[in-house]
């Protein structure tokens, strides 16, 4: 079965950044099915339309023949689909805004990912290119707004509650270890300390038991939906 259904947030930016923006589908559309309609009928006509369930040998197969590779995925109502950038495909003419007035006024509604991260749940995903080596990884951090909410809850209790509880706080963070995640909650870790220091408090242990390293791998059955042979095919 194509996985494309997520309930849990931090599989839904697995999925996303592990099987999907890493083999580069930077190219993406977002939406949000209305309240009353049926999801499951929605993903059905999208799947069907684009022929996006399909397995890794004809994926592979229309790479070969110049055709776009894509995408979908769901979590609760929101859904986003992307697009490998090299290839040809009626989803570019599809989803793009049905009136030239509304390109002008807008912009593009297919988005690149390198440019404008996908932001959902809290999370926000992008694609980065080192200046150095010209190589790309997949960055996910904490989108600004939650950041910011999140510092200043940590922050309101970095002077009120014991060394103990502050400590299953940051074991109990709220968001996967990806590498940008642990620099944000290192930020937030250090100024509840300098807090704690300042008021002659015990400061916080920053050891492994504390501030988790090792991010949660979710296991998405994936084995029918490689992307290696896509890879290989390029």
């Amino acid at each position: 079965m194509y996985p494309y259904r997520f309930t849990n947030i931090h599989m839904f930016v697995q999925r996303v950044a592990d099987n999907i923006v890493k083999y580069g589908y930077t190219n993406y559309v977002t939406g949000t099915i209305p309240e009353g309609r049926d999801v499951e009928q929605i993903d059905a006509k999208i799947l069907e339309r684009y022929g996006i369930a399909v397995s890794r040998w004809a994926r592979a197969r229309r790479v070969k023949a110049g055709v776009t590779g894509l995408h979908y995925v769901r979590h609760q109502r929101f859904f986003a689909m992307f697009a490998h950038s090299k290839g040809e495909h009626d989803w570019w003419q599809r989803e793009e805004w049905m009136h030239e007035h509304d390109v002008r006024k807008h912009g593009s509604r297919i988005m690149d990912i390198t440019r404008k991260p996908l932001v959902h749940g809290g999370y926000s995903i992008s694609f980065k290119r080192s200046t150095q080596t010209g190589r790309g990884h997949v960055a996910v951090r904490i989108h600004s707004k939650e950041y910011r909410e999140l510092k200043a809850y940590y922050l309101s209790l970095a002077v009120r509650r014991s060394k103990e509880s502050l400590e299953n706080e940051f074991k109990a963070f709220p968001f996967d270890a990806w590498r940008g995640v642990q620099e944000q909650r290192w930020v937030i870790f250090q100024a509840v300390n300098a807090a704690r220091k300042q008021a002659g408090f015990e400061l916080l242990e920053a050891n492994r038991n504390v501030l988790r390293k090792m991010r949660i791998q979710h296991k998405l059955m994936l084995p029918q939906f490689s992307e290696l042979s896509e890879r290989e095919a390029a």
